[in-house]
């Protein structure tokens, strides 16, 4: 049984959004599900499940980087849980996705210890799972929210000084840095799961620059409803859990 998560089977729904912060997982439950209920606060990690549009679904705290990331996902899927959308922020590479947008990661090149040792094969390109980012794919063209579709990178570093590999990474083509798609993904391979992830611009990685806070608040609130209505039709269309 897992030993950091403090639920059961029976109190985690089929789908799992998976925040990294925690603050963002009591927004997540307090704001925008109904009913809902904390079910572990392990390690300071929250999750509730609770209800979004009639639909029982998940929220789990995943805290920061691949190896906090990958346990999480261990453990929900000891709990029955079978699809993982992660949601979180993300610097952008490319001068054509700009802050105060979404990038949904189709993949994730992985840059991080955690997919790596995970994969345990030389050149595993950790991949999101068809379904789940075609349902993201269709919530944020119903929202409205700009959005671009393509590969991310994972990073162990947040405060990389490596300017080479930042370099890189942007001539072929990836579009944003984030911490924990590629261990998500490795996961759900490896588990049988189903996962997919979209990311807030909030920072431009070329000099620096953080969006203002009221545009980094609005873009957050804008990925979640994009998550929990993707989560929706993906629980809807996978099953009929809803």
């Amino acid at each position: 049984m897992p030993l950091h998560l403090g639920g059961t089977p029976e109190e985690l729904a089929p789908v799992a959004v998976l925040p990294g912060d925690p603050d963002r997982a009591h927004l997540i439950a307090h704001e925008f599900l109904e009913s809902a209920r904390c079910y572990s606060q392990v390690r300071g990690l929250v999750g509730y499940s609770g209800i979004w549009k009639g639909c029982p679904l998940t929220v789990q705290a995943s805290g920061m980087g691949g190896p906090s990331a990958a346990i999480i996902c261990e453990e929900l899927a000891m709990l029955g849980v079978k699809t993982i959308i992660r949601i979180g922020t993300c610097g952008t590479l490319q001068a054509g996705v700009s802050a105060g947008s979404l990038v949904i990661a189709n993949a994730a090149c992985a840059c991080d210890g955690a997919s790596s040792q995970l994969a345990s094969v030389a050149g595993y390109a950790p991949a999101a799972s068809w379904g789940v980012t075609a349902a993201l794919v269709a919530a944020a063209q119903a929202s409205g929210t700009a959005f671009r579709v393509g590969t991310v990178a994972s990073m162990d570093l947040f405060y990389d000084p490596r300017q080479a590999v930042t370099a890189g990474l942007r001539n072929l083509g990836v579009l944003a840095l984030e911490m924990e798609a590629a261990a998500v993904f490795t996961v759900a391979a490896l588990r049988g799961l189903q996962a997919g992830a979209v990311f807030a611009v909030t920072d431009t990685i070329e000099g620096q620059v953080r969006a203002e806070r009221a545009l980094i608040d609005r873009t957050v609130r804008s990925m979640i409803e994009v998550a929990l209505d993707a989560a929706l039709a993906h629980a809807t269309g996978a099953g009929g859990q809803c």
